[in-house]
């Protein structure tokens, strides 16, 4: 592996984090000084703007070298952090750092990454073993899995949401800390139970789509049948589809296999974890 191929693994490490998902990356962009005069070559550049005013940026500094970093390169990158105003630096290595290095990091709130590719390749081979040989689902469990997620996307599309909890109207796109604030699953939790209470929800025509989704996931639910639990009795569609909305798969599952209405439950014979959900 060369210094750029390191970069790129870094890069796509980086890209998986959840607040990286809808950030501008780019790779050794240059950026001029705003503190100080000149011009300034980073490694790694994340961008994230959430309105006019708000905006972040964070650069990473990769070292792939056979030794540790060590305190001039932290100096650096602090002083390079200030120039262009970044308001947070990382520097990322695949042999760790000098006891030095990370005093100044520390000093100066400069964040250390350990990132070996051979390392984290066997890590991650030796936990998909264990999942896989722990944890891999039955095939009533997958089928169920496939309708929940199936279900759930629909709900989320019916209202402009995907399942980071980003609005996809570029209108709407100040709701975003908002939705995070809040939790998107509390606010369809309540908006969904409260919406459905209505008897003429149904009339609204700001709430066609959520009307259309709930119709096609009644036909879904219908038609869905496993050889060992067989079909899905209609009692129990609007209390899963309120389990949906609150975004709860485990307790969907169970519900499905359990085969009762949370009204009339036989509450010895379930487990603890649809005690809390369903009472």
């Amino acid at each position: 592996m060369t210094s750029s191929e390191y970069e790129k693994y870094v890069t796509k490490i980086v890209r998986q984090f959840d607040f990286c998902k809808h950030a501008k990356i780019s790779n050794n962009r240059k950026f001029q000084g705003k503190r100080q005069p000149g011009e300034y070559e980073i490694d790694i550049a994340v961008e994230l703007r959430f309105s006019e005013a708000i905006y972040f940026l964070m650069i990473i500094e990769c070292k792939y070298w056979n030794r540790s970093v060590d305190r001039p390169v932290i100096q650096s990158l602090a002083q390079t952090r200030d120039a262009i105003s970044a308001h947070k630096a990382v520097v990322a290595a695949i042999n760790g750092f000098s006891k030095e290095a990370i005093s100044v990091a520390e000093a100066h709130g400069i964040a250390l990454w350990r990132v070996d590719p051979e390392f984290n390749d066997k890590r991650k081979k030796l936990i998909d073993g264990i999942l896989f040989y722990h944890f891999e689902p039955s095939p009533e469990d997958k089928a169920i899995n496939e309708l929940y997620y199936e279900l759930h996307s629909q709900l989320l599309s019916a209202i402009s949401v995907d399942r980071d909890g980003y609005v996809n109207k570029p209108r709407d796109k100040y709701l975003l800390c908002r939705l995070y604030a809040a939790s998107i699953d509390a606010i369809l939790r309540d908006a969904y139970t409260q919406i459905t209470s209505h008897e003429d929800w149904r009339q609204v025509e700001a709430l066609k789509r959520l009307a259309q989704w709930e119709d096609s996931s009644v036909q879904k639910l219908k038609t869905f049948e496993l050889p060992m639990f067989e079909k899905i009795p209609e009692r129990l569609f609007g209390e899963l589809l309120k389990l949906v909305a609150v975004d709860d798969r485990e307790a969907f599952r169970s519900m499905i296999k359990y085969r009762k209405a949370s009204r009339a439950m036989d509450w010895p014979a379930l487990p603890d974890y649809l005690h809390l959900h369903l009472r």
